[in-house]
């Protein structure tokens, strides 16, 4: 048996093999091998939410390009002017339930292609995309790819171990400056609707300033009155920023025993939404995201809550605290006005009726 491996007999650039025994002989070659390089850029490069260029379906959206680009590289300096079919899927958002974008051309999130490749001459595809509304702003759309030879029997075969797909990821714009570090600047602010002695004595005694005085000086400290006709409690509150995008910006809620949580309702015609969620293990809080997933920048809402007085827990003073903060890191110097304390030490109006027995 004797084996040869030296000539070029098919003239192909690649050494074939001659293969003699007991008078036979068996020439084997091999075919070429390709690798197939791929990559993907974006047009523009992020995700800009916060400007909506074109309508999809009749709905303001934010469109995209994918430029899906293969090049193929022949290992034999022989097939330098070959070229090679290639087939491609697309998917975004493979690993999502629902994907945040979809492609122009079939409203779906995948599509599938073929192409031919000319030795070292690089092909792109331009995929238009567009993304609509959506609850995740701060993960990336991920953009993957897997191609194969369209027809993988004949011709050039893959090198084995070269890969075979690819995944990239676009961002999205979070609107702050260009380091993209945002700062906001949240300011809360809150009043409630209690009257102090001096307002209840005007309104509710109707007696001249000089007696008011002298009637809010019969209390050891500044007192608010709770008339014997009140049920409920209101806070006028306002929420601000004034400085970059806040990301999950949370209002937390806390109260005392003696008041229970009944609404916070949105004033003025605003497209801030506030949700609240109460845990069951803390029936005195409330925790309200606010215009998830981030507050904008220079955005302001105004809401009003309301509490009702516990019919069973009686206590001489009444406390409501409110806190907002956000994930993004808002400066130090300028988070002294996040929160507003409300406390009140609390004097209850007599409802008694007396009647004389004859």
């Amino acid at each position: 048996c004797s084996i040869h491996g030296q000539l070029d007999l098919n003239e192909d650039g690649l050494v074939d093999l001659a293969v003699g025994s007991l008078g036979n002989a068996v020439l084997l070659w091999s075919r070429s091998v390709v690798q197939i390089n791929a990559s993907i850029r974006f047009e523009p490069s992020k995700i800009n939410i916060f400007t909506k260029d074109c309508k999809r379906n009749g709905k303001d959206a934010t469109c995209m390009s994918a430029f899906v680009c293969f090049t193929a590289v022949f290992l034999s300096a022989h097939f330098q002017t070959a070229s090679v079919a290639l087939r491609y899927n697309a998917t975004i958002d493979e690993r999502r339930y629902t994907p945040r974008a979809h492609l122009d051309e079939s409203g779906e999130r995948h599509t599938q292609k073929g192409l031919a490749l000319l030795a070292g001459q690089e092909h792109c595809d331009r995929l238009q995309f567009h993304v609509l509304d959506t609850a995740d702003y701060v993960k990336p759309v991920t953009f993957s790819i897997d191609y194969q030879l369209e027809h993988p029997e004949n011709g050039p075969m893959l090198d084995d171990g070269w890969p075979t797909a690819l995944k990239v990821s676009v961002p999205f714009w979070n609107g702050c400056n260009e380091d993209e570090h945002c700062v906001p600047d949240l300011v809360l602010d809150a009043r409630s609707d209690v009257p102090s002695a001096m307002d209840y004595c005007r309104r509710a005694l109707r007696r001249a300033p000089p007696d008011c005085s002298a009637f809010t000086l019969s209390f050891d400290t500044s007192v608010f009155v709770i008339e014997s006709s009140r049920r409920r409690v209101a806070v006028e509150a306002a929420l601000e920023n004034r400085g970059e995008n806040a990301y999950s910006t949370v209002l937390n809620i806390s109260f005392s025993r003696n008041l229970q949580f009944a609404s916070l309702i949105p004033k003025d015609d605003t497209d801030v939404n506030i949700d609240c969620v109460t845990e069951d293990k803390h029936p005195n809080k409330k925790v309200c995201n606010v215009s998830y997933p981030f507050f904008r920048a220079k955005a302001k809402v105004a809401f009003r809550l309301d509490f009702e007085f516990s019919k069973s827990i009686f206590l001489q003073s009444m406390e409501i605290y409110l806190i907002a903060n956000s994930d993004s890191e808002e400066k130090e110097s300028t988070k002294e006005d996040n929160f507003a304390h409300l406390n009140f030490q609390l004097k209850y109006e007599a409802d008694l009726l007396f009647t004389r027995c004859v």
